[in-house]
């Protein structure tokens, strides 16, 4: 990881700490996992290992704020 990704994610860390409502922490959790890995393989993973939104446990997608 290089240190622009680094700055990327504190910042993306200090605006989900910094904003209220669960759907703008998630829209943040979701940046920053985007800077470390492809969400979409994520999601492959989690349906793989059963996760999915059949049974409720996928997750909702993020609001920018």
């Amino acid at each position: 990881m290089n240190e622009e990704q680094k700055e990327r994610i504190k910042e993306l860390c200090i605006g989900g700490l910094l904003n209220d409502g669960g759907h703008h922490k998630q829209y943040f959790l979701e940046q920053i996992l985007a800077e470390v890995v492809e969400p979409a393989k994520v999601v492959e993973q989690l349906r793989a290992e059963g996760y999915g939104e059949e049974d409720g446990s996928a997750w909702e997608p993020g609001i920018p704020p």
